[in-house]
């Protein structure tokens, strides 16, 4: 329901006769500005309960509370200052059953004033407004808000409405309204509930002022006017017609709204009664003063009169509660549900129209909703009888529980609150999802053994047109050269929400997972195809890994420019696995240069960390030495131990050496380099220091061939005798003692007589 309807005045409303105008009862005098007989000064303030009047009067010594008990007509009224065993000071607000509202100016508080039980009195916010009844007040509360209270014990019966002025909030017997867009009408008991009246918008919303609420009508003000809601939702909400004047103090009784009239330039105001029923008006008397009061039973009014005089007019005989609800027209129903339903629940919506046509009277409303339903099996084609749906007959959805791949229809009807039944709807109808989810589960072929154990996972997702609800996992486990075992069904991959699910495993256990899902409507797919994973703990091993262990100065590129000569050397590698390599990672170390220290272990790029390929290659200078160093990694990520070390070395040219140098002088073949030392000549030395175990030495044999010392630094590693019968080139190395690293300049000597020749040399590191 809106919060905020549309202003309608009932144009069309029934006529009801009407009274005479009542005669007012005077009920004290005071003719003149002149203290009289019973009163000591003239009215300024009067209100009246079914028991009592009480006036305030402004004597001589100032501002002074009396009450007087009401009495018939020509009886002359007892007044007093006290109210029960409590005495009555500053001014007067209201009245109403047996509590008296009062201001204490110096204090800057009102105070509640009571007879019951002995009598008390309490403090509350200036600004409050007493209910009706006495038994309630609506409190001005931090921050901007207002709350209903009782009374006497100052309980609250509702919380605080913030963001409200008190204005917006009017208290009645058990009842209070308040501005909400429209109108909440609440339980005293049971403190806010949920009911909504028929509501108004003014023009201007902020504006609007809850005035009185009495009987079943709330009178509120707007700019624009002032209207009447009837509480009992029966008569749309009434703008009373205006008159010749504004109406101020509006009060509410039995189908009227009581009111002030003040005529431009008059000193006094007529009191008028209107009439919500027929719009018909009264004048009822002459009021000297802006306020007037009605009794607790809203059949009586008190007011001060031009000669000053207290009086009360009874109104009883004009009052009239007003029709009952009229409704005669059945409400009509239409329902929706989706067309599929993706789990067991199928729930239906409800929509029902009221038809609300008459000028005067609202319609009743729907009251509750009559739901029924049917089902048809999945694979069935008779559906079974109509049930009814009994969780409540308030509401606008229902749900039922069906069965997957079933059909369920349903239809609804209303009942309105004046009891017209409507007519049951057409039928709409929702399938339950009644397919299988589609699975699709994988696990790696090999997991890694992590101190002897693993953890194999399977890993899956599914498919399905209503949503997945859950999946059970199973597995069973093959030791390394057993045979299966039984499938287990984990208690935490049952009915599991995830997507993954791991179990421990000894290394070389083999664990096949097979997965089943459930959609939300409780389909239930067939377990999927077993995946398996193989705990790896072995470790892959290298079966070779080579290279060419010298190169001579002619392998190399380019030779006759010596510096910038490089040799092609390429690794060869290969391993093995119970489960297959994955990859290679390999390592090498090098010098930079003849005279340069190897390196630390290094991969020369991102390929030689992981590369799948069993042969590498790496360009060497002249005098360069390269080692080199492999290990394997297996599918499931272990990683075996490094290759022994395997090295090369590129000889350097005698270009590189002190010497007497000379091509072809001793009539070699081919592009050679001959370093000719003759008897009584200068030695060979290395241009740079040189560090090394071993020198290697291409040199020359045959007849004419003497014989060469041959020194690293300052150590002599050897001779070598090229004496032979026949000519040719041979290789001799020289180590160290004790294989020991040596630094210093390469040195060969001749010895003797005869023609050394080298075309190459080699340090070893």
């Amino acid at each position: 329901m809106s919060l905020a309807l549309a202003l309608i005045s009932p144009a069309g409303a029934p006529a009801v006769a009407a009274p005479p105008v009542p005669d007012p009862v005077t009920v004290g005098a005071a003719p003149s500005d002149e203290s009289v007989p019973g009163l000591p000064g003239p009215v300024r303030r009067v209100a009246l309960t079914d028991t009592s009047v009480v006036v305030e009067v402004q004597s001589p010594t100032g501002p002074k509370i009396l009450t007087a008990p009401r009495v018939p007509a020509g009886t002359p009224p007892t007044w007093s200052e006290a109210w029960g065993s409590q005495s009555l000071t500053g001014s007067l607000v209201a009245a109403e059953g047996d509590v008296v509202h009062t201001h204490d100016p110096a204090r800057g508080v009102d105070v509640l004033t009571w007879r019951a039980d002995g009598g008390g009195k309490r403090d509350v916010p200036a600004g409050s407004r007493l209910g009706g009844s006495g038994s309630f007040v609506s409190v001005p509360a931090a921050p901007s808000g207002v709350q209903v209270q009782k009374s006497v014990s100052g309980a609250a019966v509702s919380l605080v409405l913030t963001g409200r002025p008190a204005t917006t909030l009017v208290v009645d017997g058990t009842r209070a309204a308040r501005l909400l867009g429209g109108y909440k009408v609440v339980s005293d008991v049971d403190p806010w509930t949920d009911t909504l009246g028929r509501g108004i918008t003014c023009d201007q919303p902020e504006a609007a002022v809850t005035d009185d609420l009495g009987g079943r009508w709330l009178v509120v003000t707007c700019p624009e006017g002032v209207y009447a809601l009837d509480q009992a939702d029966a008569y749309r909400p009434v703008r009373l017609a205006a008159g010749p004047a504004p109406l101020t103090d509006p009060s509410a009784a039995a189908g009227l709204v009581l009111g002030l009239e003040r005529h431009p330039g008059a000193e006094t105001s007529d009191l008028v009664a209107i009439s919500i029923l027929d719009g018909s008006r009264r004048v009822l008397g002459t009021s000297s003063l802006p306020g007037i009061d009605l009794d607790d039973s809203r059949r009586a009014a008190a007011y001060v009169d031009g000669s000053g005089t207290v009086r009360v007019v009874d109104f009883t005989q004009w009052t009239a509660e007003g029709a009952t609800r009229t409704d005669v027209t059945a409400p009509t129903t239409t329902v929706s549900t989706d067309a599929v339903s993706a789990t067991l629940e199928v729930t239906v919506h409800l929509t029902s129209v009221d038809p609300d046509t008459d000028p005067v009277f609202l319609a009743s409303g729907i009251a509750r909703y009559e739901v029924r339903y049917r089902s048809r099996p999945a694979g069935s084609t008779t559906f079974g009888t109509y049930l009814a749906e009994n969780s409540g007959n308030t509401g606008t959805s229902r749900t039922v529980t069906a069965l997957a791949g079933s059909r369920t229809c349903f239809s609804a009807r209303a009942v309105d609150r004046a009891g017209n039944v409507g007519a049951w709807s057409a039928e709409q109808c929702a399938d339950v999802d009644g397919t299988a989810p589609v699975v699709k589960a994988s696990a790696p072929a090999t997991v890694r053994a992590v101190e002897g154990t693993g953890r194999p996972a399977l890993t899956w997702s599914a498919t399905d047109a209503g949503g997945i609800g859950s999946s059970d996992v199973r597995y069973r486990v093959t030791p390394r050269g057993g045979v299966p075992g039984p499938y287990q069904y984990p208690r935490d991959g049952q009915r599991t929400t995830a997507t993954t699910f791991a179990v421990s495993a000894a290394s070389g256990d083999t664990v096949c997972f097979a997965v089943r899902v459930r959609d939300l409507a409780g389909n239930l797919s067939a377990y999927s195809s077993s995946r398996c994973s193989l705990v790896d703990g072995t470790l892959p091993t290298i079966t070779s890994a080579t290279v060419p262990r010298y190169f001579s100065v002619s392998a190399a590129q380019n030779a006759s420019a010596a510096v910038d000569a490089t040799v092609p050397v390429a690794f060869s590698f290969a391993g093995t696995d119970d489960v297959g390599v994955a990859s290679y990672e390999v390592q090498l170390r090098r010098t930079l240069g003849r005279d340069g220290a190897l390196s630390s272990w290094t991969s020369p790029g991102p390929s030689w960390k992981t590369t799948t390929a069993t042969r590498l290659q790496v360009d060497l200078l002249l005098g360069d030495q390269a080692c080199f160093r492999v290990r394997a990694r297996d599918k499931a990520g272990n990683v075996g131990a490094w290759s022994t070390m395997v090295c090369t070395n590129v000889a350097s040219s005698v270009q590189f050496l002190h010497a007497d140098i000379r091509s072809g002088a001793t009539g070699t073949s081919g592009p050679q380099i001959v370093a000719s030392i003759y008897q009584g000549g200068m030695p060979a030395r290395s241009y740079e220091v040189q560090t090394g175990r071993i020198v290697r030495l291409r040199v020359k044999t045959g007849p004419t061939v003497g014989v060469m010392a041959v020194h690293l630094g300052s150590t002599r590693l050897g001779t070598i005798d090229g004496r032979s019968a026949t000519s040719g080139w041979t290789y001799v190395s020289l180590r160290t003692p004790g294989s020991v690293a040596l630094t210093g300049p390469l040195r060969l000597e001749p010895v003797g007589g005869g023609v050394s020749q080298i075309s190459e040399w080699t340090v070893v590191r």
